[in-house]
């Protein structure tokens, strides 16, 4: 399955106090995407936040570390087809979300170009 909207994976553990903020800053960009938050074996409220503001969810058994969240979003992305793909922390609320759209639509323009974009939000 092919998806055309960029998918936004947001690597999470135990980020309850800033995750409801980051979806919050994704929707003010105003790009609809897919939003997947990997749970890194959170034992707060993470992944319960993530399914009140409607993302998709995969939950990992235990903590695995930040690599293994990545790579299980990133494995989701390619059996998919994404369109895009973006990786965000959970903790990225300072960002403007002007900055955030236009990493967003780069990474878009770049995967239909067949290039490949790298961009790091500080």
């Amino acid at each position: 399955m092919e998806i055309s909207k960029p998918l936004i994976i947001i690597p999470a553990h135990n980020e309850e106090a800033v995750l409801g903020h980051t979806i919050d800053l994704i929707h003010r960009t105003g790009i609809n995407a897919y939003i997947l938050v990997v749970d890194d074996g959170s034992t707060d409220r993470t992944e319960t936040i993530a399914k009140e503001k409607s993302c998709e969810v995969l939950s990992l058994p235990k903590n695995l570390g930040k690599t293994s969240a990545v790579f299980s979003g990133i494995g989701l992305a390619i059996a998919r087809k994404s369109a895009a793909t973006v990786l965000i922390d959970a903790d990225m609320t300072s960002i403007p979300a002007v900055s955030l759209r236009t990493l967003i639509e780069n990474a878009r323009t770049a995967s239909t170009g067949k290039k490949s974009l790298m961009t790091v939000a500080k």
